[in-house]
């Protein structure tokens, strides 16, 4: 990568340019990234594709609406996304 900055501990950064990583065990893998959160990995983009079957497993999603804009949560089954 590029112009990449790491300033805590159990943290790493995949490529990219301009990332900054401030927050110990958090990731980037892109570009134009900065960290707002411990222990989270944080991609400009995620795509899932496999041969046969593709499986993606959401564990331990709050039960009730976060009220965080854009952040999944599970209504008894039900896949959401919370509108903040």
């Amino acid at each position: 990568g590029k112009s990449n900055i790491v300033t805590k501990d159990y943290t790493g950064i995949l490529g990219g340019c301009n990332n900054t990583v401030a927050h110990t065990g958090s990731f980037a893998i892109g570009k134009d990234i900065t960290t707002t959160a411990a222990d989270t990995t944080f991609v400009n983009n995620f795509i899932v594709s496999g041969s046969g079957t593709t499986v993606v497993i959401f564990k331990n999603l709050p039960t009730s609406d976060p009220s965080n804009a854009g952040q999944l949560w599970n209504d008894s089954g039900t896949l959401k996304v919370s509108a903040g």
